[in-house]
C-alpha cells in the first residue's frame, strides 16, 4: 500500500467501526476453532501483513505472536505500538520464518495485494503445524470493485468458490467461515454501485463517522461474529475462511 494508507491505518484501526468489528469476529473464529499446542505449550501465532499493529495485541490473548509485514516504517509502528516481535518480510517467499513452526497463521484483507496468491498459500500450508490452522479475509465479489480497491492496490476481491479453489491448490480445506458484513451489504453495495456507474467516489472508504454511529454501526458488525465462526452468511462485503492442512 501506499504509505499515506498505512498512516491512515495507524490513525483509524484501534477505533473506527470496520476496524473494531472485523477483530472481534477474527477472534471469536479463532476462539471456537484454535487447536490444542502440543504438549500444552503455548501456541504460536504469526500475522502476515500485520500493518502498524491494530491485531496484534488481541490476537496475543490466544498464544505467542509474531508479525511479519513488508513495510519496514509500519513494521515499526506495529513494534512501537505492541512490543511484540515484528519481522520486515513478504510473502509469497516469506523466508524468515520456519516451516511447520505456527499452530496459526493469520492473512487478514492481504491476499488480495498479492500477484500470486496460490504461491502465497502454499507457503501458509508450510508454515503450519500439523492441526494448525490458516485465518483468512478478503474483499468478496468483483463486481464491487471501486476506486477504493485500487487506492489500495488490490489485484482481485474473491468469492467464495474462488477462494475455496486457491486454498484447495495450496494444500488447504475450508473449515469453518463464510461472507461477512452481511447485515451492511446492502447499503454498501448501493453505494458501491453508484460510484461505479458515476465513475468517482472517494479513494476509499475510511473515515470515522460520529461517536453514536460508529458505535452502532461496529455493533452490528460485530454482532455476525459467533455465525461467521460456523459458516458465515449467503453474502457479505467480505470473505473469510477459516482453513486446516491436508496432513
Amino acid at each position: 500500500m501506499d504509505p499515506s494508507m498505512y498512516a491512515l491505518n495507524q490513525a483509524l484501526e484501534d477505533d473506527h467501526w470496520w476496524f473494531r468489528g472485523r477483530r472481534a469476529i477474527f477472534l471469536e473464529v479463532l476462539a471456537r476453532h484454535l487447536p490444542p499446542s502440543p504438549g500444552g505449550t503455548t501456541s504460536a501465532i504469526v500475522e502476515l501483513g500485520c500493518g502498524t499493529g491494530g491485531n496484534l495485541a488481541a490476537l496475543s490473548r490466544f498464544g505467542q505472536v509474531t508479525g511479519v509485514e513488508p513495510d519496514p516504517g509500519a513494521a515499526e509502528w506495529a513494534r512501537r505500538k505492541t512490543g511484540l516481535h515484528v519481522i520486515v518480510d513478504k510473502l509469497p517467499e516469506c523466508p524468515s520464518l520456519p516451516e511447520g513452526a505456527f499452530d496459526v497463521v493469520g492473512l487478514f484483507d492481504v491476499l488480495e495485494h498479492i500477484d500470486d496468491d496460490r504461491g502465497a498459500l502454499r507457503r501458509i500450508a508450510r508454515l503450519l503445524r500439523p492441526r494448525g490452522v490458516a485465518i483468512v479475509s478478503v474483499p468478496a465479489f468483483p463486481w464491487l470493485w471501486t476506486r477504493h480497491d485500487e487506492s489500495l492496490h488490490h489485484v482481485r476481491r474473491y468469492t467464495r468458490a474462488g477462494l475455496a479453489d486457491a486454498l484447495g491448490d495450496a494444500g488447504l480445506s475450508w473449515d469453518a467461515g463464510g461472507y461477512f458484513n452481511f447485515r451492511l451489504f446492502p447499503l454498501v453495495a448501493a453505494v458501491r454501485l453508484l460510484h461505479r456507474a458515476t465513475g468517482g467516489g472517494p479513494p476509499h472508504d475510511f473515515r470515522i463517522p460520529p461517536r453514536l454511529l460508529n458505535h452502532i454501526l461496529e455493533r452490528i458488525f460485530a454482532g455476525e461474529a459467533r455465525r461467521v465462526a460456523d459458516h458465515g452468511y449467503p453474502w457479505g462485503v467480505s470473505l473469510l475462511a477459516l482453513a486446516r492442512a491436508n496432513s
